[in-house]
Protein backbone atom coordinates (compact mmCIF):
# COMPACT_ATOMS: atom_id res chain seq x y z
CA UNK A 1 0.00 0.00 0.00
CA UNK A 2 1.87 2.96 -1.32
CA UNK A 3 0.94 7.05 0.07
CA UNK A 4 -1.25 8.38 -3.39
CA UNK A 5 0.05 11.96 -3.87
CA UNK A 6 -2.56 13.72 -6.16
CA UNK A 7 -0.90 16.61 -9.38
CA UNK A 8 -2.85 18.87 -7.68
CA UNK A 9 -4.72 20.06 -11.38
CA UNK A 10 -7.84 17.79 -10.82
CA UNK A 11 -9.62 16.56 -7.95
CA UNK A 12 -10.20 13.79 -7.40
CA UNK A 13 -13.25 11.97 -8.26
CA UNK A 14 -16.05 12.60 -5.03
CA UNK A 15 -14.40 14.90 -3.52
CA UNK A 16 -16.38 18.17 -5.19
CA UNK A 17 -18.14 19.98 -2.84
CA UNK A 18 -16.22 19.29 0.42
CA UNK A 19 -14.94 22.25 0.12
CA UNK A 20 -18.09 24.89 1.55
CA UNK A 21 -19.09 22.91 5.14
CA UNK A 22 -15.56 23.65 5.88
CA UNK A 23 -15.43 27.07 4.54
CA UNK A 24 -18.79 27.89 6.14
CA UNK A 25 -17.08 26.36 9.77
CA UNK A 26 -14.04 28.79 9.79
CA UNK A 27 -16.51 31.80 9.06
CA UNK A 28 -18.76 30.74 11.58
CA UNK A 29 -15.85 30.17 14.33
CA UNK A 30 -14.49 33.61 13.47
CA UNK A 31 -17.91 34.99 13.50
CA UNK A 32 -19.92 33.10 16.56
CA UNK A 33 -23.58 33.53 17.14
CA UNK A 34 -24.28 36.83 18.80
CA UNK A 35 -25.90 36.60 22.01
CA UNK A 36 -29.52 37.90 20.97
CA UNK A 37 -29.41 34.94 18.37
CA UNK A 38 -28.33 32.73 21.08
CA UNK A 39 -31.07 33.86 23.85
CA UNK A 40 -34.21 34.51 20.64
CA UNK A 41 -32.85 30.58 19.48
CA UNK A 42 -33.42 29.11 22.78
CA UNK A 43 -36.23 30.94 23.89
CA UNK A 44 -38.05 29.85 20.69
CA UNK A 45 -36.99 26.21 20.93
CA UNK A 46 -38.72 26.51 24.35
CA UNK A 47 -41.74 28.19 23.18
CA UNK A 48 -42.05 25.38 20.70
CA UNK A 49 -41.26 22.52 23.08
CA UNK A 50 -43.96 24.04 25.89
CA UNK A 51 -46.68 23.73 22.72
CA UNK A 52 -46.02 20.45 21.60
CA UNK A 53 -46.03 19.19 25.69
CA UNK A 54 -49.32 20.68 26.46
CA UNK A 55 -50.58 19.15 22.95
CA UNK A 56 -48.99 15.63 23.48
CA UNK A 57 -49.56 15.74 26.78
CA UNK A 58 -53.17 17.05 26.93
CA UNK A 59 -54.22 14.49 24.24
CA UNK A 60 -52.76 11.98 26.44
CA UNK A 61 -54.32 13.04 30.03
CA UNK A 62 -57.85 14.05 28.25
CA UNK A 63 -58.73 11.51 25.43
CA UNK A 64 -58.73 8.37 27.22
CA UNK A 65 -61.87 9.58 29.10
CA UNK A 66 -63.56 10.71 25.99
CA UNK A 67 -65.40 8.14 23.83
CA UNK A 68 -62.86 8.07 21.11
CA UNK A 69 -60.17 7.74 23.26
CA UNK A 70 -62.46 4.69 24.71
CA UNK A 71 -62.44 3.66 21.30
CA UNK A 72 -58.32 3.87 20.92
CA UNK A 73 -57.75 2.08 24.17
CA UNK A 74 -59.82 -1.04 22.67
CA UNK A 75 -58.06 -1.14 18.89
CA UNK A 76 -54.90 -3.82 17.99
CA UNK A 77 -51.98 -2.21 19.59
CA UNK A 78 -50.89 -1.31 16.04
CA UNK A 79 -53.67 0.53 15.15
CA UNK A 80 -53.31 2.48 18.37
CA UNK A 81 -49.50 3.08 17.46
CA UNK A 82 -49.85 3.93 13.86
CA UNK A 83 -53.42 6.68 14.92
CA UNK A 84 -50.73 8.15 17.78
CA UNK A 85 -48.22 8.44 15.10
CA UNK A 86 -49.65 9.97 12.46
CA UNK A 87 -52.05 12.58 15.16
CA UNK A 88 -48.54 13.45 16.93
CA UNK A 89 -46.53 13.86 13.66
CA UNK A 90 -49.19 16.02 12.45
CA UNK A 91 -48.65 18.36 15.49
CA UNK A 92 -45.40 18.18 15.30
CA UNK A 93 -45.26 19.13 11.74
CA UNK A 94 -47.84 22.01 12.08
CA UNK A 95 -46.06 23.50 15.13
CA UNK A 96 -42.67 23.58 13.58
CA UNK A 97 -43.87 24.62 10.23
CA UNK A 98 -46.00 27.82 11.16
CA UNK A 99 -43.20 28.74 13.54
CA UNK A 100 -44.72 30.19 16.51
CA UNK A 101 -41.98 29.87 19.08
CA UNK A 102 -40.03 32.00 16.87
CA UNK A 103 -43.18 34.58 15.95
CA UNK A 104 -43.59 34.27 19.90
CA UNK A 105 -39.91 34.86 21.09
CA UNK A 106 -40.17 37.78 18.45
CA UNK A 107 -42.93 39.68 19.81
CA UNK A 108 -41.29 38.69 23.74
CA UNK A 109 -37.89 39.81 22.72
CA UNK A 110 -38.49 42.88 20.58
CA UNK A 111 -41.47 45.44 20.07
CA UNK A 112 -44.42 44.35 18.10
CA UNK A 113 -43.22 46.62 15.12
CA UNK A 114 -39.99 45.32 14.88
CA UNK A 115 -41.44 41.48 15.17
CA UNK A 116 -43.75 42.75 11.98
CA UNK A 117 -40.74 43.70 10.86
CA UNK A 118 -38.32 40.69 10.95
CA UNK A 119 -41.47 38.46 9.83
CA UNK A 120 -42.15 39.81 6.60
CA UNK A 121 -37.99 40.03 6.09
CA UNK A 122 -38.52 36.33 7.00
CA UNK A 123 -41.11 35.80 4.59
CA UNK A 124 -40.17 37.94 1.59
CA UNK A 125 -36.23 36.42 1.71
CA UNK A 126 -37.33 33.13 -0.07
CA UNK A 127 -38.76 34.37 -2.83
CA UNK A 128 -36.16 36.71 -3.46
CA UNK A 129 -33.49 34.38 -3.61
CA UNK A 130 -35.19 32.22 -5.59
CA UNK A 131 -35.98 35.06 -8.16
CA UNK A 132 -31.92 35.82 -8.15
CA UNK A 133 -30.98 32.51 -8.89
CA UNK A 134 -33.70 32.23 -11.78
CA UNK A 135 -32.82 35.63 -13.41
CA UNK A 136 -35.91 37.36 -12.38
CA UNK A 137 -37.85 35.28 -14.19
CA UNK A 138 -40.83 32.95 -13.71
CA UNK A 139 -40.36 29.77 -14.29
CA UNK A 140 -43.58 29.46 -16.79
CA UNK A 141 -42.22 32.54 -19.28
CA UNK A 142 -39.13 30.81 -19.27
CA UNK A 143 -40.71 27.31 -20.09
CA UNK A 144 -42.97 28.54 -22.87
CA UNK A 145 -40.37 30.29 -25.22
CA UNK A 146 -41.49 33.69 -23.75
CA UNK A 147 -39.21 36.38 -24.79
CA UNK A 148 -37.78 38.09 -21.23
CA UNK A 149 -38.49 41.43 -20.51
CA UNK A 150 -35.68 43.41 -22.33
CA UNK A 151 -35.49 41.16 -25.10
CA UNK A 152 -36.26 40.99 -28.74
CA UNK A 153 -38.05 37.70 -30.22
Amino acid sequence: MGLHVSSGAQPEPGARGQEAPVIGGAIGSMHGPTLFRLVFGALSGAITGAILGVLIGGAEIFLPQTGLGQVHDRAPFVVAFAAKWILYSDAIVLVLGSMVGEHVASVLLISPQSAYALDAQRMTAPAAARASRSGGTSSAASSHGAPRAGTSA
